[in-house]
């Protein structure tokens, strides 16, 4: 098992599922999920990696949910902590095709062996995989990159780079996109009010996660 372990002081100060930054942020990048169930409501979906509930809370007002993460702690912070699974990547213990979507945010740069988990991943899913991870061309993740030694791969993480990772395990990259420019957890609201006013002219490049889905 090689998630990320969190430190504590670091979990105490993440903000809560329930911060404007995060529901606002969280919302921009569920807009390819909305589309992809717009017709199917009873979907089954597994969260790993779950952690605080940011977009635990998301998930759920949308179809079946079932979270999962490595960290007792940051579950303890989860709004559906009482039925949560601890699950640590990149190996998943659950019966094959048992889930019609897999959510994946931001845990595979902490990953030694992210190849292994997507492949774990796409035998638990019976259609897709929705995967968020930070663009390393976003000024805000290059410099997040550099200073945090648990971020240093993302570092690596352009659409190329991923576009490769995906297309050598026979993933199907069924949609993409880019979103939001500055970091949820440590972004004043001012700076939301400014990027909801000006993002059409941020050049995609630098926008701040990459999504995708994929069809397995």
């Amino acid at each position: 098992m090689d998630e990320l372990a969190w430190d504590d002081n670091e979990i105490d100060k993440r903000r809560s599922y329930k911060h404007p930054v995060i529901q606002y942020e969280c919302e921009q990048r569920m807009k390819l999920f909305k589309e992809l169930i717009h017709s199917k409501p009873d979907y089954k979906v597994l969260e790993l990696a779950a952690g605080d509930g940011h977009f635990s809370v998301h998930l759920n007002k949308l179809t079946f949910l079932k979270v999962s993460d490595s960290s007792r702690k940051m579950l303890s912070r989860n709004p559906f902590k009482e039925e949560a699974e601890i699950i640590g990547l990149p190996d998943i213990p659950i019966e094959e095709k048992s889930y019609d979507i897999i959510f994946i945010a931001n845990i595979l740069h902490h990953l030694e062996d992210e190849k292994s988990a997507l492949v774990n991943a796409s035998q638990v899913a019976k259609q897709y995989i929705y995967i968020i991870e930070p663009n390393r061309y976003n000024p805000f993740n290059f410099l997040i990159g550099i200073l945090k030694r648990n971020e240093r791969k993302s570092l690596r993480y352009s659409k190329s780079y991923l576009d490769h990772i995906f297309n050598d395990l026979g993933l199907v990259i069924y949609h993409y996109d880019r979103v939001g420019f500055f970091p949820p957890n440590s972004a004043p609201k001012s700076w939301m009010n400014f990027y909801y006013r000006f993002k059409y002219f941020v050049p995609r490049l630098f926008l701040f996660d990459h999504i995708y889905v994929l069809k397995v």
